[in-house]
């Protein structure tokens, strides 16, 4: 209800202005610090999610770097002990060119396993499986540098079945994920079954 300035005495009259200015700008100024504190919170809000998006898109860069990395380990591999094999026939050649891949591919694990031992809070057991995985890339590169042969004859063999189950753990840490997925790949990179089944496909 407003009241009637008319019919109050000045000193009445002047206080009621006073009160209602008053009234105005104590009103207006918490509008303006609640305006100012909702952007401070919004503006945060945003930061934190762009940091979020930032953080989502540096690791799923840093798994897919890993599965490609994975994948030339083997063609490396595979490749210099055919080398190998063939009589050494192009060896010089053929042998620097994959020399200089496995050292690039080495190279990129260990950025890998700097942002990981940056970023993460590691268990002991994942520790080992970070070094025991690194270890496989070096012993590749010293084996072409050797001129000897990366034997891993048969999919059973111990190193090969450290090699993927450290690579599944590893591929664990970099997800974030819980889950033991090492048995998995064992099974599905066995060559029993799947040779003999393959095979039989022929008749």
């Amino acid at each position: 209800m407003f009241t009637d300035l008319s019919t109050l005495k000045p000193d009445t009259w002047q206080m009621e202005v006073f009160k209602a200015a008053l009234s105005l700008g104590v009103g207006a100024g918490i509008a303006l610090i609640g305006g100012l504190l909702v952007g401070h919170l919004t503006n945060k809000w945003q930061q934190s999610q762009q940091t979020r998006q930032k953080k989502y898109e540096t690791d799923l860069n840093a798994v897919k770097s890993f599965y490609d990395l994975y994948g030339e380990f083997f063609a490396v591999w595979k490749l210099w002990n055919y080398e190998l094999e063939a009589g050494k026939s192009n060896l010089p050649n053929q042998k620097w060119n994959l020399l200089d891949r496995a050292a690039v591919a080495e190279g990129k694990v260990e950025a890998i396993l700097v942002k990981i031992a940056s970023e993460k809070e590691l268990t002991k057991a994942q520790i080992e499986t970070l070094g025991m995985f690194r270890q496989a890339y070096q012993h590749l590169r010293q084996k072409i540098r050797d001129d000897a042969k990366l034997e891993w004859p048969h999919s059973e063999h111990p190193q090969y079945l450290e090699f993927k189950r450290r690579a599944a753990e590893l591929a664990a840490v970099l997800a974030d994920s819980n889950v033991d997925q090492s048995e998995q790949l064992r099974l599905i990179t066995a060559n029993k079954p799947w040779e003999d089944r393959w095979n039989s496909l022929l008749g």
